[in-house]
Formats: structure tokens, C-alpha cells, sequence
């Protein structure tokens, strides 16, 4: 039995740390208040770029939201990117107010490595 214990207690160690249960349509705010109380860390990839971010985009990294990639002009949808360990997030919002925001996808892809003006 003790064996059968250990084995068990291995096999879930070694099991990959993926995100929290994540649901389309579920509130911004509240998955990414469970992600950071998980061990998800926020991974900034915005750059100085000539005239600064705009609209959404703007408005989140005001309000603390540093992990915004980009927010499309045309649509109402963002990209923001998390790490936990070794493993990347990127979870794509819905919607052009934080307060009202949900969750529309995610994939396991890293960002891209973040460039220099221009680069």
C-alpha cells in the first residue's frame, strides 16, 4: 500500500502545471485573479513604440493589466501572455471594457521575443 501511495504522489508530481480550469465567456477579471493566485506571472511585451499604445490597449496597461500583447483595432479582442514555470499562456479576451471583459480562447504558445523600436 505504501508503495502504491508513493507511486501515486510521483505520477502527480510529474503531471505538466497547466492553467486553472479555463471556460469561454468567463469574466476577465476573475480568471486572471485566479491565474496570478495560481503561480501564473504576468509577462510584459509591449516595447516603446512610437506613439504608445491606444483605445483598449491603453486603457488596460492603465489599469495595471501589464501583460497586454496587442487589442485589435477593428474587433474587440486582446491578447495578453502569462508564464508559470516554463510553460507560456496566452489568453485571448473578448470585449473593449475590463469590466466586462470574458475569456474567448487560449493556447499554450509563447509570445514572441520582445524586439527594440523598429527591430
Amino acid at each position: 500500500m505504501p508503495m502504491l501511495l508513493l507511486m501515486l504522489l510521483l505520477t502527480l508530481l510529474a503531471l505538466p502545471s497547466h492553467a486553472a480550469p479555463l471556460k469561454k465567456d468567463a469574466g476577465f477579471i476573475q480568471t486572471r485573479a485566479q491565474l496570478l493566485k495560481e503561480g501564473w506571472q504576468p509577462v510584459t511585451t509591449q516595447v516603446g513604440d512610437e506613439g504608445g499604445p491606444i483605445g483598449t490597449e491603453a486603457s488596460l496597461i492603465a489599469a495595471g493589466i501589464v501583460e497586454v500583447e496587442s487589442c485589435a483595432v477593428d474587433r474587440p479582442l486582446c491578447i495578453l501572455n502569462y508564464r508559470r514555470h516554463q510553460r507560456c499562456l496566452r489568453l485571448i479576451t473578448s470585449g473593449e471594457e475590463l469590466p466586462t471583459m470574458t475569456v474567448d480562447s487560449w493556447t499554450h504558445r509563447c509570445p514572441a521575443p520582445r524586439r527594440a523600436n523598429g527591430q
